[in-house]
């Protein structure tokens, strides 16, 4: 008789320590209905990877632009050419100090000077290309030298 209460008692611990094991199993397996929810909601917003191919792109895009946009570094106005030639008078608009420019390409001009080929980006001359002396232009978001300056 006594073996028969043993092996139940021992029967009875083992089912007991089966289901615990279970309802354990569910409680910490299965994420709670709020935590369900905020991975749905998570996985319906966006796809992390679409996510950070798109920040890459609008990173690359901005420093693309920060390497080629540039500002007149002037103190009254910088003359924007027809010509890489700052002889030649004709057709000279007069951009103010801190005018945003598109730099095309670098090229070599008179006496020694070297000009850049701009699209201006700002301002009333916006849409305007031309030659401006590259002596007198900065990348945009470094210090200027002539803007502001008081002497």
């Amino acid at each position: 008789m006594l073996r028969k209460f043993a092996a139940a008692l021992l029967c009875a611990l083992f089912i007991a320590c089966f289901i615990l094991a279970g309802f354990s199993a569910i409680y910490f397996a299965l994420p709670s209905r709020k935590a369900q929810a905020s991975i749905e909601l998570a996985e319906s917003v966006s796809d992390p990877s679409t996510e950070e191919a798109a920040e890459t792109t609008q990173e690359e895009t901005e420093d693309q632009q920060e390497t080629t946009t540039y500002v007149a570094d002037v103190r009254s106005s910088l003359s924007l050419r027809q010509t890489p030639d700052s002889d030649d008078d004709n057709g000279v608009v007069p951009l103010p100090p801190m005018t945003h420019m598109q730099v095309e390409e670098m090229v070599p001009g008179n006496r020694g000077n070297t000009f850049a080929r701009v699209t201006v980006t700002s301002g009333e001359y916006e849409g305007l290309q031309g030659y401006v002396n590259a002596d007198y232009i900065t990348k945009l978001g470094e210090p200027t030298r002539y803007v502001n300056y008081n002497e």
